[in-house]
């Protein structure tokens, strides 16, 4: 009897173990929550342009601008980038400067097309034609590096532009415009370095404009004379004592005058500040034909001709 007690219990303990194992237990409530929106500070959105020039606009949003102060740039600023596949760019006479590559870029054109226009015409500048005020809206857009002066003194007026280009080139810019007495420009005066950097060569002239009307050799000069054409170029030689060679050796300056006038020798004289004045075949004795077989391609201080021993004193 007692051994049967002391069993139940076991028995006891067996049974509910077995029921333990048999019946899975049960799952515990899930509670589904509803969807809440999620607060977000910043969205983008892709907006296609139906413009002809394909544009993409990207915007960010997040608290507005402060219109009580200065409206800067920040991360947490709202702002719109354009993105085009063509720039549209001030013209020439806008009095908004442009921005520094573009005015990089349109200096080297200029150095290199002299403006698309044809001397006595510089840069733009057209003797004769040009106003004052259309001079300085010419080179407004340029304000940031360039400086114009006026001088009103005495019967005419001249202006002295002086641009320094932010190219990589160690450019400096000069040029001298005398107006009438109703502010349009009667001559164009282009110093050495501007001469220069124009590309105004003698063969680059005889290239563009033919052959001159007179060349002149005063000493330690060479002048091309281009009196129907209205262009006078002054460029410094050097002359050999021994073999009376002379060679280029470098510019001097560039002018150019309005069509109205017809300059003569004596015009030439007093612009160049010299005395006298003798003709190729004067100091030469050759066809005018050898210098422009000289400077036929461009050598530089290797463009050369043959000088008479007595050319000069």
């Amino acid at each position: 009897m007692k051994k049967f007690i002391f069993r139940c219990p076991i028995l006891a303990l067996l049974l509910v173990a077995c029921q333990l194992r048999q019946a899975p237990p049960s799952p515990l409530p899930i509670t589904w929550l509803s969807p809440t929106p999620i607060r977000t500070h910043l969205s983008f959105s892709l907006t296609p342009s139906l413009s002809p020039t394909p544009t993409q606009t990207f915007t960010s949003t997040n608290k507005p601008y402060d219109t009580t102060r200065p409206q800067t740039p920040t991360k947490t600023a709202s702002r719109t980038i354009t993105l085009s596949s063509t720039t549209s760019l001030s013209p020439a006479t806008s009095n908004t400067p442009w921005p520094d590559e573009y005015i990089a870029q349109r200096y080297m054109e200029l150095f290199e097309t002299n403006g698309n226009c044809r001397l006595p015409c510089w840069w733009g500048v057209e003797p004769g034609k040009t106003t004052k005020d259309e001079a300085r809206q010419l080179f407004a857009p340029f304000k940031q590096y360039d400086r114009i002066l006026f001088d009103e003194t005495g019967g005419s007026s001249y202006a002295t532009l002086i641009m320094s280009p932010p190219v990589p080139r160690d450019y400096t810019i000069m040029a001298r415009l005398e107006f009438d007495s109703n502010g349009i420009v009667q001559t164009i005066d282009l110093d050495a370095e501007t001469f220069m950097y124009c590309g105004f060569s003698p063969t680059k002239l005889l290239a563009d404009y033919g052959n001159p009307d007179k060349v002149l050799l005063p000493p330690g000069l060479l002048v091309m004379f281009y009196e129907k054409q209205h262009i006078l170029a002054e460029y410094a030689i050097t002359q050999d004592k021994d073999t009376h060679q002379a060679c280029f050796s470098a510019f001097n300056s560039l002018f150019t005058w309005t069509p109205s006038e017809n300059w003569t020798l004596q015009d030439v004289q007093r612009e160049l500040h010299i005395s006298s004045l003798k003709e190729w075949e004067e100091v030469t004795d050759q066809r005018i034909d050898v210098f422009y077989e000289a400077f036929e391609t461009w050598k530089g201080t290797k463009n050369c001709f043959q000088l008479l021993p007595d050319a000069w004193p």
